[in-house]
């Protein structure tokens, strides 16, 4: 995971020259040695997810190739319906991020529509 640190592949170890850098992912200013952002496309960064135990969600930047891995600690802060859909969410979202819950490894599809409220309305995306 660290391998894919906004800061750490650059900032600290620039220029990056392997085939993916996604870079432009980087917030200047905002990323930090300590930062937990995350250079990847949305495909990469699900890919990512789904191999570690630990991670539940990803909030997936809607434009740049940025995200942050969730541990399990979110599932608490989620409401699901009685068939176990994401229905609302208490996580603190930014409108620039689409938040993607995990599935359990038996279900199909491995990733699920979340939904979060904001100040501005509920935040969904499709995956």
């Amino acid at each position: 995971v660290r391998v894919h640190q906004c800061y750490s592949k650059c900032t600290i170890n620039s220029p990056c020259t392997t085939g993916d850098c996604f870079c432009d992912g980087l917030v200047g200013g905002y990323d930090t040695v300590d930062s937990r952002a995350l250079c990847l496309d949305r495909q990469q960064c699900l890919g990512l997810c789904a191999q570690l135990d630990d991670c539940h969600s990803v909030d997936m930047h809607v434009s740049m190739p940025r995200c942050f891995l969730n541990g399990a600690g979110c599932e608490d802060q989620l409401e699901r319906d009685a068939d176990g859909a994401v229905v609302r969410g208490s996580l603190p979202m930014e409108n620039d991020y689409d938040l993607h819950v995990k599935r359990a490894p038996e279900v199909e599809p491995a990733w699920e529509d979340a939904c979060v409220e904001t100040e501005g309305g509920p935040l969904c995306h499709r995956v």
